[in-house]
């Protein structure tokens, strides 16, 4: 950030406040023809032709208006009408007294339905200023009688997209009944009674205003008023402005986007809020339901960034949330309190006061998770958020006691707003959004680079990257998010971000899933500029695992038009990267845990939260009665013999590729199961050998030392390490029995210490089928296993083994014609194919033949493998 004096920051800060203060004038002046509430007589009405179910009996008036007997039988088929109070459905004729007819109870003629439809649908959506369609659903009948009103209220949105509400009054004589509906700060009156004019009493007269305005019905002080609710719904059309003036605005408005796309004043806001005058339900809320000058704004500000392009434009719904003291009262620990929600109307000291935005939309009306949940500052919006007067939430008054200090306060506000920033500011706006929010918008938007062409998601896309990789702290980043991270910096090609990722990034342990990303990085940028970046990604590798050798195993075969035909390039990063990571300490880690999928369940309103699916009832658990059953099972579990088999094999494949010695890796191998690890291992090395014509000294070191394993196995005993993979439970009881069995052959017994342990150790043992060992015998405070006296096995079982090993040491291997070519020029050797390779999961082409060659060779020995065991018993 470039630093400033005090003299240079009064001039900066003059300039900020006149493109922010033109930003805001010229958002204001934006109007629209249309208006919030509208009403007038239609003189060419018809007789109404309406038809009620009064109690079961047919009633349908013949002449209108009514007199008082038959108004009075209407009522005696209606019901009180309720209001909504927060979650309930009340009835409270202090508030509301009203009678109603459910729609079901009324029916309306086919032609005069016709009329409404035909002349008050043209005559709102010209009043309202709307280009899309209207339709008008009957929700019931209203009689009010002497002293009937309603107080002030807003309507609900009944229905998906209800915009308005339209009262079509019938013929009635009455006097009082005004109807009167406020909006900011301006209120219309709508008075058909016969005191307005005598002639009101013979004519249809209708209201329609937006259902968010609040409105009242001040009481009726003589005769009857009848009237009929109508929900309007809106179908949005292709929006054009009502107001001419709004077009000459958008160059204006753009040319001081552009200032403040430029301006680096560390004052200067990372974004602007623009209230909107009407209120929205978070159901409600889009983009194509707007009204009348909030429409014309959001008309406005799509042109705006449709000619600037480097620039978001949401549409937010806004929560004020405030904590004081109750306005002129204080209430104490032993005072009642038991009606204060009803005394209280207003706050008086502000202690806290915080706004956030709860819901943003695009410009394509699609809710956007990811930036949800910022916070706006008085600095960043038009008005002083203190100052608004918005919908309160059902529940927005909340008191509660504090002892002697009286009682809290609480009030929750809500307001649409526009919500618009240049992309300059994006690392600013992000940074009070939660990370795993940005990161999967961001993975979102490098998969849509190579499937759209829409030339502003590239720049977007990388502004979102550096504002990413910047929130990133050492130490403390979520290992989870650094492989989305990381295939988007690989579609993004931008090499200045790469650099900075690698350096910044530091996780607590080494991510799943880096092999996709990875590879699609070295196949953006070569070999030569992600040499760092490799280092610092095997360095977060305690040890060498089953997921370091997957992603060591990848890389090497990356890119390769012919296996072990390398560049120079990679043949130098690759050794220089395996002297380091090859050196880790050889360790098998079990398969990666399937991860438990999280789902989004939505509320009616739009909110979700994330839930995890249940667990399946059958899978296999612990004993339920062992005191050795742990949380979390012990770090050297036991895997499946095909991860050993796989790991071994892609270690020796990789050595080879390098010609590295492997003494290592054969004295590790010479610890594994014979039959089921070390032969179908070098079966499978031998296969990848066969299939990519290679001939190495490796192949025969493996071969000697898995012959040496096998005669010291059948001729000299052995101490049941061929067991141990069998044993899948991870608790500290048959971890215990897996060291046993691994140990001494002097090692005799074995002790359990509780009598409980005595079921799921012998359903351990009895899954192992092992005939030459004891069950537990009781004592007095303990079970014991003893190893029963080995014996040296028939020679059949070890001649079978080396014919095994004679078969795969005879199978001939054809040398490749093409000879290692270390091509000066990267481009030409490696070949795009890797690209399309990575997205499918795997590292390249021979990767994928190598995989499947394993595969097949293990299935074949495994099946041996039976037969042999079986034999053997």
């Amino acid at each position: 950030m470039v630093k400033y004096t005090a003299a240079q920051r009064r001039v900066r800060g003059e300039i900020v406040d006149k493109y922010k203060t033109g930003i805001f004038e010229g958002l204001k002046s934006v109007s629209s023809k249309g208006d919030f509430a509208f009403g007038d007589t239609l003189q060419d009405a018809p007789q109404p032709d309406i038809e009620l179910n009064l109690s079961g009996k047919p009633f349908k008036p013949e002449k209108w208006p009514l007199v008082a007997e038959e108004v009075q039988q209407i009522i005696a088929g209606c019901d009180v009408s309720p209001f909504g109070l927060k979650e309930k459905t009340v009835i409270d004729k202090k508030v509301r007294y009203t009678w109603q007819l459910e729609p079901e109870k009324v029916k309306i003629g086919e032609q005069y339905q016709q009329y409404i439809n035909a002349t008050l649908l043209p005559k709102m959506q010209q009043g309202f200023g709307l280009s899309g369609q209207l339709q008008a659903n009957f929700y019931k009948l209203l009689v009010y009688e002497k002293d009937g009103f309603f107080l002030p209220h807003r309507d609900s949105e009944k229905e998906n997209n209800m915009i308005s509400t339209l009262i079509v009054q019938l013929p009635s004589k009455y006097q009082g009944g005004e109807l009167i509906v406020n909006h900011m700060e301006t209120s219309k009156r709508f008075d058909f009674s016969i005191a307005a004019s005598p002639g009101n009493s013979t004519k249809t007269h209708f209201c329609a205003f937006f259902c968010d305005c609040e409105h009242e019905v001040l009481p009726v002080t003589a005769g009857y008023r009848i009237c009929l609710v109508y929900n309007i719904v809106y179908t949005p059309a292709n929006f054009e402005p009502t107001n001419p003036a709004t077009r000459k605005l958008v160059n204006q408005i753009a040319h001081l986007i552009e200032q403040w796309n430029l301006d680096d004043y560390d004052q200067t806001p990372c974004k602007m809020a623009f209230l909107l005058q009407h209120h929205y339900t978070p159901a409600g809320l889009s983009f194509g339901t707007l009204k009348s000058s909030d429409k014309e704004l959001a008309y406005l500000l799509k042109e705006v960034q449709r000619k600037v392009v480097f620039m978001s434009v949401y549409l937010g719904l806004v929560t004020l949330h405030q904590l004081g003291y109750p306005k002129g009262q204080t209430w104490y620990e032993d005072e009642d309190t038991t009606n204060i929600e009803g005394r209280i109307k207003k706050m008086s000291d502000v202690i806290k006061s915080d706004t956030k935005v709860d819901i943003l939309i695009d410009l394509d009306d699609r809710r956007d998770f990811t930036v949800s949940k910022m916070n706006i500052t008085d600095a960043e919006v038009n008005v002083e958020m203190k100052k608004i007067s918005g919908t309160e939430d059902p529940n927005s008054l909340k008191l509660k006691a504090t002892g002697n200090d009286g009682v809290l306060m609480d009030r929750w506000y809500h307001r649409a707003v526009l919500i618009f920033w240049p992309w300059s500011k994006d690392t600013r706006v992000y940074e009070g959004i939660p990370l795993q929010n940005c990161v999967e918008n961001f993975a979102k938007m490098a998969q849509a680079l190579n499937s759209t062409n829409e030339v502003s998601l590239r720049p977007r896309t990388a502004h979102m990257g550096y504002a990413i990789v910047h929130k990133y702290k050492k130490n403390t980043c979520s290992k989870d998010n650094i492989p989305p991270v990381l295939q988007g910096i690989a579609a993004l090609k931008d090499e200045d971000l790469l650099n900075l990722f690698a350096g910044k990034i530091e996780p607590t342990e080494a991510p799943l899933g880096m092999l996709q990303p990875t590879c699609a990085a070295v196949t953006a940028f070569r070999w030569g500029k992600m040499k760092k970046v490799l280092h610092n990604i095997f360095s977060w590798y305690a040890n060498l695992d089953t997921h370091c050798v997957e992603l060591l195993h990848a890389l090497v075969f990356l890119g390769d038009r012919t296996p072990f035909n390398p560049t120079k390039d990679k043949l130098n990063v690759l050794k220089d990267l395996a002297t380091n990571v090859l050196a880790k300490p050889l360790q098998i880690s079990p398969p990666a845990p399937t991860p438990k999928r999280k789902r989004r369940k939505y509320d009616e309103n739009g909110y979700y939260e994330e839930e995890e699916e249940e667990e399946d009832e059958n899978e296999e658990k612990f004993h339920p009665k062992s005191k050795y059953n742990p949380e979390t099972p012990k770090k050297n579990a036991v895997v499946l013999p095909e991860t050993e088999i796989l790991w071994i094999s892609r270690l020796l494949q990789i050595h080879t590729y390098l010609d590295l010695p492997i003494e290592k890796i054969l004295v590790k191998l010479s610890t594994l199961h014979l039959e089921k690890i070390q032969i179908p291992a070098l079966n499978s090395f031998q296969g990848f050998l066969s299939s990519n014509g290679k001939i190495c000294p490796q192949l025969e070191l493996v071969i000697e030392t898995v012959k040496k394993n096998a005669i010291e196995k059948y001729e000299k005993g052995e101490n049941f390490g061929i067991y141990i993979s069998e044993i899948l439970c991870t608790c500290n009881l048959c971890s215990d029995l897996k060291g046993f069995l691994i140990g001494s052959p002097k090692e005799r017994e074995f002790s359990v210490p509780l009598k409980k342990e005595q079921k799921h150790l012998n359903e351990t043992i009895e899954k192992l089928q092992l005939t030459d060992l004891k069950m537990p015998s009781k004592s007095e405070k303990k079970f014991t296993l003893s190893k029963a006296q080995r014996t040296k096995n028939s020679p059949g079982a070890l001649n079978e083994c080396l014919a095994q090993i004679t078969e795969i040491q005879n199978r001939p291997i054809v040398p490749s014609a093409t000879s290692v070519n270390n091509n000066e020029n990267e481009d030409d050797s490696l070949d795009p194919v890797g690209g399309s390779n990575v997205s499918s999961g795997s590292g390249s082409s021979a990767h994928n033949n190598i995989n499947n060659n394993n595969n097949n060779n293990n299935n074949n020995i495994n099946n041996n493998n039976i037969s042999n065991n079986n034999n053997n018993q």
